[in-house]
């Protein structure tokens, strides 16, 4: 039996982050996840574009799904841009069939801290 992988484009734009910005400084994105998805029953992959831009300093993100902590970055005090990819492990349950919300937060720093290209892979049931 194949298994057959999907995926979910969160957001292909930029979103720049910096302290003060916003009033939590986070943004969130809505997404949904189709019912033959097993999130529940497989791990998924969180991939990711970040890049650390300006007088980069002790910069410190996350990335929650649900209200579940999937992925940490820094703290870091260097400028550049790469992918990250991270697993999602089904017993997290991070993930839901339907409605879900993932959340970048910028928890502490100087700099601007910019993701784009949010895709969360996942396997689909047979």
């Amino acid at each position: 039996m194949a298994t057959v992988a999907n995926y979910v484009v969160i957001s292909d734009n930029p979103t720049d982050l910096k302290i003060g910005d916003n009033a939590d400084n986070s943004k969130e994105f809505t997404f949904s996840i189709p019912n033959n998805a097993a999130v529940t029953a497989q791990h998924s992959i969180l991939s990711l574009m970040v890049n650390s831009m300006g007088t980069v300093k002790a910069l410190k993100a996350n990335i929650s799904i649900n209200g579940v902590n999937v992925w940490g970055y820094g703290p870091t005090d260097t400028d550049f841009t790469r992918p990250f990819h991270e697993v999602v492990r089904a017993s997290d349950q991070a993930l839901k069939i339907g409605s879900n919300m993932l959340r970048v937060k910028l928890e502490s720093g100087q700099g601007t801290f910019r993701v784009s290209d949010i895709v969360v892979w996942f396997q689909n049931n047979a």
